[in-house]
């Protein structure tokens, strides 16, 4: 496929939406493609979608998932996340998206090298008195060092 100037510069500018799926008792593979859909429906065809899953089911049918490299229990799974360089959105998969995403993008955009942005906890002091939560997470660095 060949792609004008402006498509190429288009495609190269996607942030790219991150979301790590574990199998086991707490999510299920439809919580994945419920977040896909929600990232096609609220995107703007701004986000490209990747899952980082365990799940050979999902590996297997998808364009998305790329696999885990360790096999940690549960959400240890988590840092895997900073795996993704560049423009990242991670969503943890018990968010719903209800509106545009065009407000995150523009963060990331925005946003300096070398800092990462974290949505602050529901309730403060919450159960474990963390002032930040991992649920919504911006960074547009290579963090692979975490």
């Amino acid at each position: 496929m060949m792609f004008t100037r402006e498509e190429k510069k288009i495609e190269d500018e996607k942030i790219k939406f991150v979301c790590v799926y574990k199998t086991g008792p707490d999510f299920s593979k439809e919580y994945v493609l419920k977040m896909k859909n929600m990232v096609d429906r609220h995107g703007a065809g701004r986000f490209e979608f990747i899952c980082l899953t365990d799940s050979p089911e999902l590996l297997n049918v998808t364009d998305y998932c790329i696999p885990l490299e360790r096999n940690h229990e549960g959400w240890w799974s988590l840092p895997e996340k900073f795996r993704i360089t560049g423009k990242v959105m991670f969503v943890g998969l018990d968010t719903v998206i209800m509106d545009s995403l065009e407000p995150f993008a523009e963060l990331v955009d925005q946003y300096n090298v070398r800092e990462v942005y974290m949505i602050h906890a529901l309730r403060f002091p919450n159960r474990s008195n963390r002032l930040y939560a991992n649920g919504i997470m911006l960074w547009n660095t290579d963090l692979r060092w975490l």
